[in-house]
Order: C-alpha cells, then structure tokens, then sequence
C-alpha cells in the first residue's frame, strides 16, 4: 500500500469510487481554504467549487510522481490567478465608464440617466449564466464576428445566434423589471450600448 493516502483516494476515485473522491478532496479542504480565505475572502467559497470543480474534471490528467496535494494547488492557483485578473479588469472597466461619462456632451439629467443604464446593464449582464454571457462579450466587447465567437467557443454557428439572441432578450427583460425609462429599453438599444461603450473598456483593459 503506498505512504501516500491520497494518491490511493485518488486511484480508488478514478476506478468509480464517489466517496474516496469526496474524502480526497475534504483531506485537503483546508489547504484551499487558507489559500482562498486570506487573500479573497469575499470570494473564497466560490473559487473553492470552482478549484475542485476543476479537480473533478481533470482527476485523470492528474501525473504520476506528482503528490496530488501540489496538483490541487497548482489549479487553485490558476483560479486565483484568473479571480485577480477579473477583479482588475472590472476596476479597469468601471474607470473607463465613469471617463467615457465624464467626457459625456449630454446635460447632467441624461447623463445621470445614461449612467444608471448602464449600470444596470452591466449587472444585469452579470447575472446571466456564463454561456449566455460570454457570446455577448465576444461579439460586442471583443469586435469578433459570429462565426469567430462560434470558433472560440467551439459551438456551432446556429447555437452561437441562438444564445446571443437569448442573452440579449434576457436582458432586456431583465431592464423592463426596473421602474422609469428603463422599461422602454430595446434589443437595439443594447446593441448601441455596447458598441459605445466596447472602444473605452478596450482601452482600459490594454492599459
């Protein structure tokens, strides 16, 4: 029997066994914890699923020789990685909104309205599942026509349209559920939105 308990967890888990991998990975909850917990606490427990999600996915990429406590850490550092990069890309965001509104020729009414618009917008957008999201982000943010945003998802074109037009669809939905001028919000209007606003978040993530 090998000195290593998790590597015979892990090998028992790979053969079907549920319950070794949930012990695999319970064994080393606090390793992740201590990781996670000092430097995003706020986040801690989601980048914790998101870590052993990804243990869960790779378990059988996991190489011989390498104690699995340092294969798990080396994921969890890449979500960690991935969660300070998206972190200083919404600050960038969030910068280049508020200059774009500064910039703004309109009166101080509408840009109060554009302004709580778009913030509902970018929430909004936030809440919708990540399949949803990213087709939106893609096509709008990142300028990639649609057949490109179906290559970099690895889905066929139809189903790209397809949740683009969902995505849009629940977001406009989602803005007709806010009280005043936010209920006359339209697909094109987020069409226009993104396009105005996809020039300063370039900018603010190249910087």
């Amino acid at each position: 029997m090998s000195d290593d308990p998790s590597r015979e967890l892990l090998t028992a888990w790979r053969r079907g066994d549920a319950d070794a991998g949930d012990r695999l990975l319970q064994l080393h909850f606090a390793s992740l914890c201590r990781l996670f917990a000092a430097r995003v606490p706020g986040r801690a427990a989601d980048l914790i699923q998101a870590t052993m999600l990804a243990v869960v996915e790779s378990r059988e990429r996991v190489p011989e020789g390498l104690p699995f406590r340092a294969y798990l850490l080396g994921i969890a550092r890449r979500v960690l990685v991935g969660a300070y990069r998206e972190q200083d890309r919404e600050q960038r965001r969030a910068f280049a909104l508020a200059q774009f509104e500064a910039h703004s020729r309109t009166s101080p009414s509408e840009a109060a309205s554009r302004r709580e618009q778009q913030r509902w917008l970018l929430a909004a957008l936030r809440e919708l599942p990540l399949d949803l999201q990213l087709p939106l982000e893609l096509h709008y943010w990142e300028d990639l026509a649609l057949p490109e945003v179906a290559a970099v998802l690895e889905l066929p074109l139809g189903t790209v349209k397809s949740r683009l037009r969902r995505a849009k669809e629940a977001l406009v939905e989602t803005m007709h559920a806010r009280p005043g001028e936010l209920e006359t919000i339209t697909v094109d209007d987020l069409a226009r939105w993104a396009a105005q606003l996809r020039w300063h978040l370039a900018r603010s993530d190249a910087s």
